[in-house]
């Protein structure tokens, strides 16, 4: 998790944007998303960076294969 043009330690009162890594079971289920959390909106945005890491985030999510 890295935290993009914002301090994710600061989430109680400023936006945070966060790049998240998943990898279960090797490379091949490999992916990467964005979250965008907005506690002050109650906003909580997930989205995959690109649609061919859907497949390693699910995977990562579900704890399958």
């Amino acid at each position: 998790m890295a935290g993009l043009n914002s301090d994710p330690r600061k989430i109680k009162t400023d936006p945070a944007t966060i790049k998240v890594f998943f990898e279960h079971n090797g490379q091949d289920n490999y992916g990467e998303a964005f979250i965008n959390i907005d506690l002050a909106n109650g906003v909580l945005e997930f989205h995959d960076k690109d649609p061919e890491y859907h497949q390693g985030i699910v995977s990562s999510l579900a704890g399958g294969t």
